[in-house]
C-alpha cells in the first residue's frame, strides 16, 4: 500500500484548524494560518519523513508561520487614527526614504540581496531560508545581520537621525527627543 500524503494533510486540517484557533484567537486569521501551512506542507512534502506523525510535522510548520506573522506585525507600526483622519507624515519624506533603502539594498552583493528578500520580504524563518540557500541557519543568521549592519550604515546620513519608529508624537518633539538621547549617549 502506497503513502497518501494529500489524503492525510486533508485529514489533518481539522486538527490544524483547532491549533490555529488556541494560536490566533481569531477565527478568519486561524482560516489564514492553516491556509499557509497547507501551502508550505506542499510546497516542501519531500521533507516529509514517512513514517513519522504528519500533524506533529504540521503543527511545527503552524506554529513557525504563526510567529512569523506575529513578529512581522510587531515590526511595522500600524497608522494611528485620531478623530477619523489618518495621522501620518508627509509622503515624499516616505518616498526619499524608499528610494534611499532600495539604493542601499542594490549596493549589496546579489547573495545579501537574495536574503533579504527571502527573510525580510518574503517572510521565511531562518530554518526555511537556510534550506532554500543550502547553508546552515547559523551562516544565514550572521550573512543577514552583516547585510542589515550594511543597510544600517548605508541609510544612516549625517543630516538625518536613524529611521525611528512612530510614536505618535510629532515629528518636531520626536526630533527633540532624539536630540536628547543623542546628547545623553555623547557625555
Amino acid at each position: 500500500m502506497t503513502y497518501d500524503f494529500h489524503r492525510d494533510l486533508i485529514r489533518s486540517m481539522p486538527a490544524m484548524e483547532r491549533f490555529a484557533r488556541s494560536l490566533t484567537r481569531n477565527p478568519a486569521e486561524a482560516d489564514d494560518l492553516v491556509q499557509d501551512c497547507m501551502e508550505r506542507a506542499l510546497r516542501h512534502r519531500e521533507k516529509f519523513e514517512q513514517g513519522t506523525k504528519l500533524e506533529a510535522w504540521l503543527c511545527t510548520i503552524l506554529k513557525n508561520v504563526h510567529y512569523s506573522k506575529w513578529t512581522r506585525k510587531r515590526r511595522f507600526s500600524e497608522v494611528e487614527v485620531l478623530d477619523g483622519e489618518m495621522a501620518s507624515g508627509p509622503s515624499q519624506d516616505h518616498q526619499v526614504l524608499l528610494r534611499e533603502v532600495a539604493a542601499a539594498i542594490d549596493g549589496l552583493s546579489e547573495e545579501h540581496q537574495r536574503l533579504i528578500r527571502i527573510v525580510a520580504v518574503d517572510g521565511d524563518s531562518y530554518l526555511e531560508a537556510a534550506d532554500e540557500l543550502g547553508v546552515s541557519v547559523g551562516t544565514v543568521r550572521s550573512r543577514l545581520s552583516r547585510a542589515r549592519n550594511r543597510l544600517r550604515t548605508d541609510c544612516e546620513t549625517p543630516r538625518r537621525p536613524p529611521l525611528a519608529r512612530h510614536t505618535g508624537l510629532p515629528m518636531s518633539a520626536r526630533s527633540a527627543g532624539y536630540s536628547e538621547i543623542a546628547r545623553r549617549t555623547a557625555g
